[in-house]
């Protein structure tokens, strides 16, 4: 388990994180300063604006290119444990820890357009288990955002070649997609820069401490379980090859479409575009594209994976995930937070197809 997941923890356990999150706030932001100092980075155009994520983000590309040579060797991600089997590259963990500490600049600019954008933790919903239960995000209004999942998947595609990731204003685009819709386009004057001459806390940077039940060998796999269901149930794993529905409604309508609540075609034409999806005219998605007709869309820049659209009544109804190449346990988890983070800003959920899980009602 070299990764601890958000929702494998307790309420206590998250918030005992959060706390830390919140507390290593400054350490981070003045780590981030001296790399822009000693880089010649962009750090006088860094208001806490929505745009000063273009350059903050070229200049990211532009370190991951040479190596993050100011990230110390031994930085890790929070969420990181040394299991001794070396299945993620150093360089990856350092880089991950890199993006861990610019989602603490995204806080800033969701602070400046809407103070305070506190650190929150997403409580679980009764109804159905989501990949980012307990995690620590940015709370705005009603609103969560998630720069520590989305900085983090930016990062990996922009160090895989990624062409959408690779552009200087992916980031900025990834963060207005995941502002409420008022804030999107809200305009902003030049403001001074927040990151200039910040004092270095005194002391150690605090650290999160996993819980030791985490860090215990896996049980014993349990007995075979009882025959499958034949309905679908959500999506409460993210591992890998699970193929899955994006739906606002009961389950019956997978039978029925019409039984489903449509869903925002703009924001999901906006979220496939921003995942690397085109249209049958290597277009970026529109809404009026998706609600013209069924589409299936070919994969998306890591070739991970195709969508299939339905419609009904002229509205959208259904998105269809499927996975086009078996996955590794990191793509499998990342494809289903991509997703978990579209379904809650939709108010929808996801559900996989039940062949093959027990029911556990």
């Amino acid at each position: 388990m070299p990764f601890i997941q958000a929702r494998d923890l307790d309420a206590q356990e998250a918030e005992a994180l959060r706390v830390v999150v919140v507390a290593r706030e400054p350490y981070r932001l003045a780590e981030l300063a001296d790399w822009l100092q000693r880089t010649s980075g962009p750090l006088d155009e860094l208001d806490a604006s929505v745009e000063s994520l273009v350059p903050l983000w070229a200049w990211f590309l532009e370190r991951i290119d040479a190596g993050l040579p100011e990230v110390p060797q031994d930085a890790r991600p929070a969420n990181w444990v040394e299991d001794g089997e070396g299945r993620v590259e150093v360089q990856v963990l350092r880089m991950l820890y890199a993006a861990e500490t610019l989602a603490h600049y995204v806080r800033q600019v969701a602070r400046r357009l809407e103070p305070p954008a506190d650190w929150v933790v997403v409580k679980p919903d009764r109804r159905y288990q989501s990949f980012d239960d307990q995690a620590t995000v940015i709370g705005l209004r009603d609103w969560h955002i998630f720069p520590q999942n989305f900085v983090a998947n930016l990062g990996v595609g922009a160090a895989r070649g990624s062409a959408d990731r690779r552009r200087p204003e992916s980031l900025r685009d990834t963060v207005r997609l995941n502002l409420p819709e008022d804030l999107r386009a809200l305009h902003q004057p030049p403001g001074p820069p927040v990151l200039r001459d910040l004092p270095l806390p005194a002391g150690p940077a605090p650290r999160w401490t996993p819980p030791a039940r985490l860090l215990a060998p896996a049980p014993p796999a349990p007995p075979a379980p009882a025959p499958p269901v034949t309905r679908a149930r959500a999506v409460d794993h993210g591992l890998p090859n699970s193929d899955f529905y994006l739906l606002s409604g009961p389950d019956e309508g997978l039978d029925d479409l019409t039984l489903l609540r449509p869903l925002d075609s703009e924001s999901v034409a906006a979220a496939l575009t921003e995942l690397g999806f085109r249209d049958t005219q290597d277009q970026p998605v529109t809404a009026a594209w998706l609600l013209e007709d069924d589409h299936e869309l070919g994969h998306d820049p890591d070739e991970l994976i195709t969508v299939a659209t339905s419609t009904a009544d002229g509205t959208l109804r259904l998105l269809d995930v499927e996975a086009i190449r078996d996955l590794t346990v990191p793509e499998g988890r990342q494809l289903v937070a991509r997703f978990a983070e579209l379904a809650r800003r939709l108010d929808a959920r996801l559900l996989t197809d039940a062949e093959n899980l027990a029911d556990d009602s």
